[in-house]
């Protein structure tokens, strides 16, 4: 039986806020259980959006929202501010950095995913990745000092690298960004800085294999090549200046330009690293062997192998059962995985927190929604199979119509009304104006950009 905490119900710790660990806490919210959300920022961010903190389209107020306001209908839930450096199991302990140790009668890691180097750990030092809010707004910062810089630059070369953004990563993100950066230099820049020719203004977006937008590629192995939405989705960047390099693995970034592995270069100042994904680094101290991409494999239950009062969500999760055609592999790192596993966990718990020794819990199963990116203005791609067939973006037709379905989706599940009324307003003052509000200089800068305001 579950040791009694001071309500006499048991305790379940959550650790992290993203969509796994609030799916948790609002499926036992008001329950018979106490909860305690850890997370060490205090706010939930909405991550498909931290793209429009980092291109000027959104402040970070927009897409993050307090977490004390989150768990205010819970009264059974509550939060605290900390870093979480390990866990004794045996002892049911939760230990976090200079605080005292939490303990717990079941423990979710739900602590979301960190940047993957492909083992070429350099590359973190040299590019800037973009995780959470502090990150975005940093590559904000970059982008807009490089241009400062280049508007009493001398040197044409020098110019023309710190008007480059380069963008390592031709899935999703990478796209939204390069789309992004596309139309602030076209719209916003252009007339911010006049006394730049604008025509050195260059985004380029770096993918090391044939085609972009990999998680949209058809299900077919005999199929060969982009099919028509990854096509699309190219000719659109095109249109808007994106510069698309395929099949050119990144070696290095050093001194202001990224170096290939077949020995061509790219001067860039900016150098955003959008290639790959792991597991959060916490995965690295909580003691379990991980599987591929840092992850920890769990039970179809989700709960560990050897620890059944202790589950993993979300992107942290390793577990087999996601159907790409003939293949089955993990599930993958995206929202609604994070959201569907967190339901079912907690519903696992509070069944074993009822008294079952483990019988009667159930099996994960994934209800797949669909996938959609955006590509700009007035462009983006949806696919989903479930409960209908749908496939819009693969011409110009269907672009805006997904477009809006994008917007839609994204605005529905923000948290916080003010947020939602703010990033409407936003994106419709964009549309009509073309004009990208947040571009300010704000906060800590990065060391790279400090560097490069002091010495170029």
């Amino acid at each position: 039986m579950a040791q009694a905490t001071r309500s006499g119900r048991p305790k379940v710790v959550v650790v992290g806020a993203g969509f796994g660990g609030l799916s948790v806490m609002k499926t036992l919210g008001n329950k018979a259980v106490d909860v305690l959300l850890v997370d060490r920022n205090n706010y939930h961010g909405f991550w498909p959006l931290l793209y429009q903190v980092a291109t000027g389209g959104l402040d970070s107020a927009s897409i993050a929202y307090p977490i004390r306001g989150l768990i205010r209908p819970y009264k059974n839930v509550d939060f605290q501010l900390g870093n979480v450096t390990g866990v004794d199991y045996a002892g049911k302990k939760l230990f976090i950095e200079n605080a005292a140790p939490i303990d717990y009668d079941y423990l979710v890691f739900a602590a979301g995913s960190a940047q993957f180097y492909f083992g070429n750990d350099a590359l973190a030092a040299k590019t800037f990745s973009m995780k959470d809010v502090d990150e975005a707004e940093q590559i904000r910062n970059q982008v807009l000092a490089a241009f400062e810089k280049a508007n009493h630059e001398n040197d044409p070369q020098k110019r023309k690298a710190l008007m480059t953004v380069a963008i390592v990563g031709g899935g999703p993100t990478g796209v939204e960004l390069a789309g992004a950066y596309a139309e602030l230099f076209k719209h916003d820049f252009r007339k911010d800085f006049p006394n730049l020719d604008m025509n050195d203004a260059k985004v380029v977006m770096i993918e090391a294999m044939d085609k972009i937008l990999l998680p949209f590629s058809d299900t077919d192995p005999n199929k060969k090549g982009p099919n028509d939405l990854q096509r699309s989705v190219q000719s659109t960047l095109e249109k808007k200046g994106v510069e698309i390099l395929l099949s050119k693995p990144v070696k290095a970034v050093e001194d202001g330009a990224v170096l290939f592995n077949d020995g061509d270069t790219l001067p860039a100042e900016t150098v955003i690293w959008a290639a790959g994904v792991r597991g959060a680094l916490l995965g690295d101290k909580i003691d379990i062997k991980l599987q591929r991409g840092a992850r920890v494999p769990v039970k179809t239950t989700l709960q560990l192998e050897d620890h059944p009062d202790v589950f993993v969500v979300g992107d942290m999760a390793y577990l087999e059962g996601f159907k790409w055609g003939e293949r089955t592999m993990a599930y993958p790192m995206v929202a609604q995985v994070a959201i569907q596993m967190g339901k079912k966990a907690a519903e696992n718990i509070m069944i074993l927190a009822g008294g079952s020794s483990g019988g009667g819990l159930t099996d994960f199963s994934y209800y797949d929604k669909g996938s959609m990116a955006i590509v700009g203005r007035g462009a983006a791609i949806v696919t989903a199979s479930k409960p209908v067939k749908i496939k819009l973006g693969q011409n110009s037709i269907t672009k805006i119509p997904a477009w809006i379905m994008w917007l839609g989706v994204h605005v529905m599940f923000l948290e916080g009304w003010r947020n939602r009324w703010v990033s409407i307003f936003n994106w419709t003052w964009n549309s009509f104006n073309k004009d990208r509000g947040t571009r300010v200089l704000t906060g800590r800068r990065d060391e790279k950009t400090e560097k490069m305001e002091a010495t170029l």
